[in-house]
């Protein structure tokens, strides 16, 4: 019995792994893409913000692109880190702010709900997977924690 609990928790460690890479690996591109100027969560966040508080777009959007490379970046580097040290838990926490953050822009207050074309199905999947991934992050922390 215990054999068998403990090749489940490596099969659980695993699956973690395997999802912080694929997390850290997805906000990379999302921030590659930010300054790569195309459709994507990077300029969803720039157009919700500006038309939230006003301002420039632009700058909104490297602010964002750097961040998303940050948070991939984060995600990657604590993969490797041997020692759960303070600052990687602080990074991470960050990133899940961030993320819940960006949340409520784009699916909140970056979305026009009273216009008669609005698609809730597509709406409501994009909120499910915006919540998936802070899920995960959140899984990430408290494994990391």
């Amino acid at each position: 019995m215990n054999l068998m609990a403990k090749r489940d928790t490596k099969k659980v460690k695993f699956l973690i792994i395997l999802m912080q890479a694929l997390a850290g690996i997805l906000f990379f591109v999302m921030g590659i893409q930010g300054f790569a100027d195309q459709e994507g969560t990077t300029q969803q966040l720039g157009l919700a913000l500006s038309r939230t508080i006003g301002g420039d777009r632009g700058i909104y959007l490297m602010i964002f692109a750097v961040s998303e490379l940050l948070c991939g970046g984060i995600l990657i580097a604590s993969l490797f880190a041997l020692v759960k040290t303070k600052i990687m838990r602080y990074a991470l926490d960050t990133t899940i702010i961030l993320w819940g953050i960006s949340i409520c822009m784009i699916d909140l207050f970056g979305q026009s709900f009273s216009l008669h074309h609005f698609d809730w199905i597509l709406w409501f999947e994009y909120v499910v997977i915006h919540l998936i991934l802070l899920c995960v992050l959140c899984v990430i922390r408290f494994d990391r924690g």
